[in-house]
């Protein structure tokens, strides 16, 4: 895989499920659960398949 996008939001898988996993009302006005999920596509691990899952289920 082509990496030279890999780290363009500065964030790990971790973060990024983490801010996914974050509700919208406590998320910050510098983070975005869309970049975090977008940024996922460079984590292609059962737990970032979950992260996304709980994402698209959860309707807040």
């Amino acid at each position: 895989m082509d990496k030279r996008f890999f780290n363009l939001y500065n964030l790990t898988e971790e973060q990024a499920i983490a801010l996914l996993d974050t509700p919208q009302e406590e998320i910050g006005e510098d983070d975005s659960r869309y970049v975090a999920a977008s940024h996922l596509v460079n984590f292609p691990t059962e737990n970032t398949i979950l992260a996304l899952i709980r994402a698209v289920q959860t309707l807040d």
